[in-house]
């Protein structure tokens, strides 16, 4: 989960949940690559969606034979570039209660 560390818990099991509500910042935009394009050629022309997405993931891991731990949270929001159709560049900044600030990277073809 997002503002969790990786690999805190682990078992055989888990279940996970997660709600989050995208919304269009900048819907069809040449930035940054109007910019780039100018000082360098090779690079095309492409149309991009910037969204923030407010988010709450929940989860629990365990295993049948130890038992479960603790069930986690994380809220944040992030920042997404989409690159139509589906190519999806990830910021994402969470915390956990009582937790530090975390970020996530990521990039890859879902919303």
């Amino acid at each position: 989960h997002r503002g969790q560390p990786f690999m805190r818990e682990w078992g055989r099991r888990f279940l996970s949940g997660r709600l989050q509500y995208h919304t269009y910042l900048l819907k069809s935009t040449n930035f940054p690559f109007k910019q780039l394009n100018k000082y360098f050629s090779f690079i095309k022309l492409q149309k991009l969606d910037w969204e923030i997405v407010p988010f709450y993931d929940v989860g629990i891991v365990g295993d049948p034979d130890f038992g479960w731990h603790l069930t986690r949270h994380g809220i944040g929001v992030g920042l997404h570039i989409i690159l139509p159709p589906e190519l999806v560049f990830r910021l994402d900044i969470a915390t956990t209660p009582g937790g530090p600030m975390r970020f996530f990277l990521g990039a890859g073809e879902t919303i």
